[in-house]
């Protein structure tokens, strides 16, 4: 799993990566700022959006 994340910004969330958006889409609709974002194996200890477990969750489901 990858963690798409601000490592600079203190306080920030944690964002699952799906290969070309996060789970709760906010790197393609334009939610937050894509030149300071960073992919990373851990979540370099950030919480993780909750949005975007929420998603994994249910798309577990039917996998």
């Amino acid at each position: 799993m990858l963690y798409l994340l601000n490592p600079r910004k203190r306080i920030s969330k944690a964002h699952l990566w799906t290969g070309s958006d996060t789970f709760c889409t906010m790197f393609n609709t334009g939610g937050m700022r894509k030149e300071k974002q960073q992919l990373f194996d851990t979540p370099l200890g950030k919480k993780i959006c909750l949005m975007c477990s929420n998603v994994k969750k249910r798309m577990g489901n039917y996998e």
